[in-house]
């Protein structure tokens, strides 16, 4: 399954959405508890595996390093 420019933008786009949510959460209304910071931490793993994951895949894609059909 491949994905265009603007969806691999809009997909990481989303996922920066809930990252900083996860963030806001843990740190924004309460003091940190352990259930915040596991929340925090899974949803840094999830945003920087998806990422990793997204890049490896969609290198050249993105940055236009080639251009030839695969």
């Amino acid at each position: 399954m491949t994905f265009t420019r603007s969806q691999i933008v809009s997909i990481i786009l989303f996922n920066l959405a809930i990252f900083t949510f996860c963030i806001y959460n843990a740190f924004g209304w309460y003091s940190i508890s352990a259930v915040k910071f596991t929340t925090l931490a899974l949803c840094s793993l999830v945003f920087l595996g998806f990422v990793i994951v997204v890049l490896k895949k969609h290198y050249r894609l993105i940055f236009g390093a080639g251009n030839k059909a695969a």
